[in-house]
């Protein structure tokens, strides 16, 4: 219910997306993946296999949501978020 999907996105099997949801252009959202409603995700970022997005939260560009991680908080960094509670973590190359 109202949800916006960019450009060039792509869906996997069985993933939800709550009202009002956001999404940019070029994003990857894997099987199992849960958007809770009123979300604000940039461009250019992937959420891996059942990975799950509480509701309100703004996603900057370019960010990576691990595997059954679950995101409570706004990421405003660009790079991956890892674990339970999703939590930034820095690349060896940075």
């Amino acid at each position: 219910w109202n949800a916006c999907i960019g450009n060039h996105c792509y869906l996997g099997m069985v993933v939800g997306i709550g009202h009002e949801v956001n999404i940019g252009k070029n994003c990857i959202i894997s099987p199992g993946v849960l958007i809770a409603g009123r979300t604000v995700i940039g461009n250019n970022c992937m959420f891996m296999f059942k990975s799950s997005v509480l509701n309100r939260l703004k996603i900057t560009d370019n960010v990576t949501l691990g595997s059954f991680s679950n995101l409570t908080k706004n990421a405003d960094k660009p790079g991956r978020y890892v674990g339970t509670i999703a939590r930034f973590v820095k690349d060896k190359c940075q």
